[in-house]
């Protein structure tokens, strides 16, 4: 049987209970921000938890922030976005500039639906954040910890959950270690890994399990600041979901965990299944 991931509460069961409520009555609408800012309902059936740093949401301290935004290359006009990874991946030798780009890439691929590539893609830039944090921890540990979530949705789509559930595992280790640090920075991205994790139980057939992550992450609601939002009404929807695909199993996770039922907007049916 595989071993539960490890997840930590820090409110009692009370609180815990009515933050959530709160929480999931402001973010009913499960349309999400997208990374240029705009709404996009899309985005909660294909759960784009990925941070893309050539298409970052604007903020002033979480890590996907924190890579600025490099301005418009000229070759972008005349190439794909794939050809024009490959012509980058050319034209340096700097590993740093390797792992951002596959990272890219693996999400470029996987929302053109190219998933075996994306995956291999993610792999390259995952071994390339691990060699980079041997030598320079603090320097990369924020890196590496992103490239591990993303990887963890790529594993997830070509159909290995037990990976993903480990390298899920293995990224929200690292965020809960970074928020640890520095909670103002780092606790978006805390958030994010919660749900990557709830979701990647989810595609197990997990959906109890999967009540704990996101649970977690949605109690932190009140403290992301506003461009921040937008994981709140994708991690409602993956609630919803769970409660749609396995009910009873669901509830007494609620239960267990918030010390509450499962609050009315989890009953809702959710916005979209996965495709």
């Amino acid at each position: 049987m595989s071993q539960a991931p490890t997840v930590t509460m820090t409110e009692s069961r009370g609180e815990l209970g009515g933050a959530l409520l709160g929480v999931g009555q402001r973010h009913r609408d499960p349309a999400v921000v997208s990374g240029g800012g705009q709404q996009d309902a899309g985005a909660v059936g294909h759960l784009r938890i990925d941070v893309d740093r050539d298409n970052v949401p604007s903020g002033p301290t979480t890590l996907a922030s924190s890579a600025a935004l490099q301005p418009p290359d000229p070759i972008s006009a005349r190439s794909c976005p794939e050809e024009l990874d490959l012509l980058r991946l050319a034209a340096t030798a700097d590993p740093v500039q390797h792992a951002r780009i596959y990272d890219t890439l693996a999400i470029r691929l996987s929302n053109a639906g190219q998933r075996p590539a994306a995956l291999a893609a993610s792999l390259q830039a995952t071994a390339i954040w691990q060699r980079l944090a041997a030598t320079s921890r603090d320097a990369y540990l924020p890196n590496l910890a992103t490239s591990l979530s993303n990887h963890a949705n790529r594993l997830a789509e070509v159909g290995r959950p037990t990976e993903a559930i480990q390298v899920s595992q293995q990224a929200l280790d690292l965020r809960r270690e970074l928020t640890e640090l520095n909670r103002d920075a780092y606790l978006p991205d805390h958030a994010e890994s919660l749900a990557v994790l709830g979701h990647v139980l989810m595609q197990d057939a997990r959906f109890g399990e999967a009540v704990a992550p996101l649970v977690e992450a949605m109690g932190f609601g009140q403290e992301l600041p506003e461009y921040a939002q937008g994981i709140m009404a994708v991690i409602v929807d993956l609630l919803r979901r769970c409660h749609t695909e396995d009910a009873a199993r669901v509830a007494e996770e609620f239960r267990e965990i918030a010390g509450a039922n499962v609050p009315d907007w989890m009953k809702e049916p959710p916005a979209s299944s996965d495709g």
